[in-house]
């Protein structure tokens, strides 16, 4: 039986199809969900069977590819709450902060995932994230906790340089639709203690290792071990920053594969050690 040589390339062009075919056509993601699982298992049955269909795996590729593209949200509609929150200037916000917050020198980001604005006296349900900038923030946030508000509302926008850095769709894959921006967070109110949780405690590990960082380290140093560590770039001084680069090694700075090489790496032995020590 003769071979295939290059799969990798009709396998590309597949995806490349279906990542195409999946942004003009309308197709439901269920139904791409529910071809891709039949299809993997008909290949899985014709291999144990000891057949091949060399158009089965491209098939599945094409499948795949438009599924990954259907999934993409549209920057350009976002969902009917974010929609009538972005007609206003400033609203009465209630949501829950979803991931650590970012401390910049100038001031402090926060995600929020939004459960409601006020209009008026009634409340009005809202689905989707905001990223708050919060100019002078004194008190101590942890993710889970529930806050309310009034924010200035700001639509999200592209530089207008041609074929630069797409910052809406950036976002929008990570379901924020809209910004919010407050002078200072004695303008916003805690309603409930944080949510405990995976989260939660991910939180707590990583404000304990910065403020252990802080404590324990130089100024520079510590920003530098925060980079690599914890993934706080902007503790950076200009001058360190500019001399890792000129030096050729401000990829560090990046999560890479060295990072998750570490990790999988500790996984392993964790999972060996504990496969040695547990009886089963």
């Amino acid at each position: 039986m003769s071979t295939v040589h290059r799969p990798l390339f009709y396998l590309l062009i597949s995806l490349c199809c279906g990542i195409f075919a999946g942004r003009h056509l309308p197709v439901e993601p269920f139904i791409l969900v529910v071809l891709a699982i039949f299809l993997c298992a008909l290949l899985c049955f014709l291999t144990v069977r000891g057949l091949r269909l060399r158009l089965l795996p491209l098939a599945i590729f094409v499948v795949m590819g438009a599924l990954a593209s259907t999934t993409i949200p549209d920057p350009a509609q976002p969902p009917a709450g974010i929609q009538q929150l972005l007609q206003k200037k400033s609203a009465f916000l209630m949501g829950i902060i979803t991931h650590s917050l970012e401390h910049r020198p100038s001031s402090t980001r926060m995600r929020l995932r939004l459960e409601a604005f006020k209009e008026g006296e009634s409340w009005h349900p809202v689905s989707g994230n905001l990223l708050l900038t919060v100019r002078n923030c004194e008190k101590q946030w942890s993710v889970g906790q529930r806050l309310i508000g009034r924010v200035r509302i700001k639509p999200i926008r592209n530089l207008s340089n041609p074929g630069g850095f797409n910052y809406r769709q950036h976002l929008a894959d990570q379901h924020i639709w809209v910004r919010g921006y407050v002078r200072q967070d004695a303008e916003l109110v805690r309603l409930s203690k944080p949510d405990i949780g995976l989260s939660y405690f991910l939180d707590i590990i990583r404000t304990r290792s910065r403020v252990f960082l802080e404590a324990w380290l130089p100024p520079d140093l510590a920003g530098l071990h925060q980079a690599l560590l914890l993934g706080e770039r902007y503790r950076l001084s200009g001058d360190l920053r500019e001399l890792l680069y000129n030096a050729g090694i401000g990829h560090l700075l990046a999560i890479s594969g060295l990072h998750l090489g570490l990790v999988a790496g500790f996984a392993f032995r964790y999972f060996i050690l504990s496969w040695c020590v547990l009886p089963l």
